[in-house]
């Protein structure tokens, strides 16, 4: 308890050092401990991209950090939630899809969209029809997730559905990073590329 206190010092040092020798311990009351201090250091304005040292935390945690990210989903602003989706995915464990299944319904379309691809990349079969059914939604972010999320399932059935969709009328859909020259990207230049990787596996 001594030592799961020092994470919450003002101090990052003091922080950090208490969470390597929390990690060094172990089991399941030390990685409880981990990642709620790992939620509320996501993000650091002084470190590098703003970035905290919770997020590699987390990624170093894997799968035994979900069932504590899966519960926090609910209640986190959005820009968290778009952040455990994306550590999820790296993470890469079939236990994430209750928080991306969930975060497929998200009011921000950006982490729908986030989603939609992670859910692909778990590489779970049982994805295969929640991503076509999202093809044909009329949120254009929750389609574009959806077509690279079969991409990287890589069931080559979705072949005919992106098909499909390239029968229909194309819509643009905004570049997610605001960089200067950002070009913004087509569903039917989305589903052109899977189709292209597809059919290459």
């Amino acid at each position: 308890p001594a030592i799961a206190a020092l994470l919450n010092d003002p101090a990052r040092p003091v922080r950090e050092a208490a969470a390597d020798l929390i990690e060094a311990i172990g089991g399941p009351q030390a990685t409880e401990h981990l990642v709620r201090y790992a939620l509320a250091n996501l993000s650091d304005p002084n470190g590098p991209r703003g970035v905290g040292p919770g997020r590699y935390r987390l990624e170093n945690l894997g799968a035994a950090a979900l069932p504590t990210m899966v519960r926090a989903y609910s209640d986190a602003p959005p820009e968290m939630r778009l952040t455990l989706i994306h550590i999820a995915q790296r993470i890469g464990s079939p236990a994430a899809r209750p928080m991306l299944e969930q975060a497929l319904d998200d009011s921000d379309s950006l982490i729908g969209r986030a989603a939609a691809e992670a859910l692909g990349s778990l590489g779970d079969p049982s994805a295969y029809e929640q991503l076509i059914q999202l093809l044909g939604s009329d949120n254009p972010h929750a389609g574009f997730g959806a077509i690279t999320g079969l991409e990287l399932l890589g069931n080559r059935a979705a072949i005919g559905p992106l098909e499909e969709l390239l029968a229909r009328g194309d819509t643009l859909v905004a570049a997610v990073t605001a960089s200067p020259g950002a070009v913004p990207d087509t569903l039917h230049s989305a589903a052109a590329q899977a189709i292209h990787k597809l059919r290459g596996l």
